[in-house]
């Protein structure tokens, strides 16, 4: 009975029950939650056997008024909140068809025009190269569209295992040489760092990669990169990623997916910084973008690690 004088109260937008002059037999007192123009809710109270004085039932019916605008207020502002998620969704929906079918088009095209020259009779040693570069971009930017993915759905499960530090390095180097073009790499790690660390090693190498590439394609033909790693406290791997370009326009928002700066040269999805991300936080650490004086921009991964002398036997 009570639960229907509470609808007959949020339908007509009036107080009903106890104390009132519409369905008085009832137990309790039922106040709607009125706001500007919803009713939010209603407010039942029960005041036993008596009705409550006129005083009391003034103040209630005030606090019922206070009610439905602040949780109308608060209805409204999540209402907006979530036509701007979905603007946003959709904004980025568009910008990802833009930049992957710009990105697709170009590679596409190159390997197409390639082939057919190929049918007609030019000679491979013209066109291989060509086509041998789109196809390293076409990778990239399909490597990239499945790493962000695998991030953004949160299955970024680590399996960790004892690998050599300047292995890893050495390899990063070797996996991105195309990147690396005309850019000196510099590896070093610090004095009385423990070789062995127990960590996933494919997923530091695909976030390595993405830094390396990154650094690669920012920076001016001849510039060097280094590429440092250290174990300052015996629990966190700290590898640092530093070229000596124009340095970063915004650090804060680099990590943000699509994010190209105002000076980007053409190329590149504005993926492989927030891949970075998700990775170093999938292997339960961070990353820090900030401009290195005197110039050029630094990248610090900060991963948790377990170290070792060698490579332990298996048990």
């Amino acid at each position: 009975k009570e639960r229907g004088v509470a609808n007959w109260t949020f339908d007509k937008k009036q107080a009903a029950g106890k104390g009132t002059a519409t369905l008085a037999e009832a137990a309790a007192m039922h106040l709607p939650l009125q706001g500007r123009s919803l009713v939010m809710g209603v407010l039942s109270v029960n005041p036993g056997e008596h009705s409550l004085p006129l005083p009391e039932r003034d103040q209630l019916a005030s606090i019922a008024a206070q009610l439905g605008l602040a949780l109308e207020r608060n209805h409204l502002l999540r209402a907006i909140h979530h036509a701007e998620f979905l603007e946003r969704s959709d904004q980025l929906r568009r910008s990802l068809l833009d930049h992957v079918s710009h990105e697709l088009r170009t590679p596409v095209a190159i390997i197409g025009a390639g082939l057919d020259a190929l049918e007609s009779g030019s000679p491979a040693s013209d066109l291989l190269p060509e086509m041998k570069a789109a196809r390293i971009r076409l990778r990239r930017v399909v490597d990239q569209l499945v790493e962000s993915a695998r991030v953004e759905s949160g299955a970024v499960s680590p399996l960790p295992e004892w690998c050599d530090l300047l292995d890893l390095l050495e390899t990063a180097r070797d996996r991105n040489l195309d990147s690396l073009t005309d850019h000196p790499l510099e590896i070093r790690i610090a004095f009385g760092t423990a070789p062995i660390v127990w960590i996933d090693g494919e997923l530091l190498l695909t976030a390595l990669g993405n830094l390396l590439a990154n650094a690669g394609h920012h920076t001016p033909p001849g510039t060097a990169i280094h590429l440092h790693a250290s174990i300052p406290d015996d629990l966190t791997l700290e590898i640092r990623v530093r070229d000596e370009g124009p340095g970063l326009e915004n650090p804060a928002r680099v990590f943000d997916r699509f994010h190209r700066g105002k000076e980007s040269r053409p190329g590149g999805l504005g993926l492989g910084l927030s891949i970075v991300r998700g990775l170093a936080r999938g292997l339960g650490g961070d990353v820090e973008a900030r401009n290195a004086p005197p110039c050029g921009a630094e990248f610090v991964l900060r991963l948790p690690v377990k170290t070792a002398a060698e490579i332990p036997s298996p048990p």
